[in-house]
């Protein structure tokens, strides 16, 4: 994850010299800082995903964990 974020910096710093002189028409760096804005939501998008997808997994184990201290100590169940 740590490198997809690096090359996204990467890319998009590199991508900052088309807002120069370089690109003289107006219209076309309109085009270029919407292709970043559409770069920059895709990456928060794949992050944001990543997140949610750790923090499900691991409320998914606490869950199996008090469900079997549950079964344990309340319903008198034998430890699996």
């Amino acid at each position: 994850m740590m490198m997809v974020n690096e090359f996204f910096i990467y890319s998009l710093s590199l991508g900052m010299l088309l807002f120069t002189d370089w690109v003289p028409d107006l219209e076309m760096q309109e085009h270029i800082g919407w292709a970043y804005v559409a770069a920059i939501f895709w990456n928060l998008a794949l992050n944001f995903s990543f997140i949610f997808l750790k923090s499900y997994n691991t409320q998914r184990l606490i869950a199996v964990k008090y469900k079997i201290i549950f079964d344990v100590k309340v319903l008198g169940k034998p430890r699996p």
